[in-house]
């Protein structure tokens, strides 16, 4: 039993973990290890169940249980029919209280605190339209290390790009990021050469390189990382294919810092509608460093949490598969911090 918890804690770890906070191969190394431990002491289990013991030893040990199984009951029974039994709480002493109190303080503290943060980007772009465009000017030439976006939905097949240059001519931008949402099979499970024979056919791809990111479907609610190390100007957002709700975008330097933004121009989109593109702009102090289970969600708050959230605002829910009141019962919670 042991050797399964220190193999359930290590998974509960690298969950929690995202490969973001830790070294994942070192990690990776640690699980493997534990992993190795629990099969080898089950597999000694299993041999001593088999082989340990002779049929008279079976035998004895057996009688032995039975044995003390009943004197179990009939303790039980005697307990029950006594006088001084007033019931399971009724009979529990101070100091059984006193402990039952301790253990449930101490994993309370454990499972919730640091759980998660209790806010995130609340405006966003509804981008409906493929031909939607923005243009972020930072005023000089600036160092971008990444790119990081908060996905709220989105259609499988959307897709955008990100393009960069060091001027604003047309001519010179370069495409350097190009993010796909899974359709059908899922472009995240097919092979690079799949995933390069669709960027062809999409974009006449230059010399430079390009980062391909390819997202699932219902990888949603979280922030997504987009690696570039370039130097530019002007930025160019293209949303080639809709739909897909951006909550907010943010640009890092080498050192981690959101980068400030000069100007920022709009193609084919109001800036001033409430669902417009400037609504990627207005949150940038939750951009964080990197994604982590603290700020995004992970295992089933991708199903649960984003369900939920799409309860209160009248969207057709994701998640279908269970019956929906524990659901609603959380969208009211939503809806009280919010």
């Amino acid at each position: 039993m042991y050797s399964f918890s220190v193999v359930q804690f290590a998974n509960i770890s690298l969950v929690l973990a995202n490969e973001y906070i830790f070294d994942g191969d070192f990690w990776t190394v640690v699980l493997s290890l534990a992993s190795i431990f629990g099969y080898i002491s089950m597999l000694v289990v299993s041999l001593i169940n088999i082989y340990g013991l002779e049929d008279t030893e079976e035998d004895k040990v057996r009688e032995m249980n039975n044995e003390k199984d009943n004197k179990i009951n009939e303790n039980v029974v005697k307990s029950l029919n006594s006088k001084n039994y007033h019931g399971l709480f009724k009979s529990l002493s101070k100091r059984d209280w006193m402990i039952m109190g301790i253990i449930t303080v101490v994993y309370a503290v454990i499972a919730f605190v640091n759980l998660g943060n209790n806010y995130s980007p609340e405006t966003m772009w509804k981008a409906e339209r493929p031909d939607q465009e923005i243009i972020v000017d930072f005023g000089q030439d600036v160092e971008i290390d990444r790119v990081l976006f908060f996905r709220t939905l989105a259609t499988n097949g959307a897709y955008m790009s990100v393009e960069y240059a060091l001027d604003g001519e047309e001519d010179n931008y370069h495409l350097g990021n190009f993010f796909v949402v899974g359709k059908g099979t899922d472009y995240a499970d097919e092979s690079g050469e799949e995933k390069k024979e669709f960027m062809e056919s999409e974009f006449i791809l230059g010399d430079e390189p390009v980062e391909y990111d390819f997202s699932t479907s219902h990888d949603t609610l979280k922030w997504v990382q987009l690696n570039c190390e370039t130097t530019a100007r002007y930025v160019r957002i293209k949303m080639c294919r809709s739909s897909m709700w951006i909550s907010e975008l943010g640009f890092m330097d080498p050192d981690r810092n959101v980068i400030p933004i000069d100007k920022v121009q709009f193609v084919n989109a109001d800036e001033n509608a409430e669902d417009g593109p400037a609504m990627i702009f207005d949150e940038q102090d939750m951009v964080p460093e990197f994604m982590t289970y603290m700020n995004s969600s992970y295992f089933d708050e991708i199903y649960h949490a984003r369900t939920a959230w799409e309860h209160l605002e009248y969207i057709e829910p994701y998640e279908t598969t269970h019956p929906p009141l524990g659901k609603v019962i959380m969208s009211l919670g939503i809806k009280c911090l919010v």
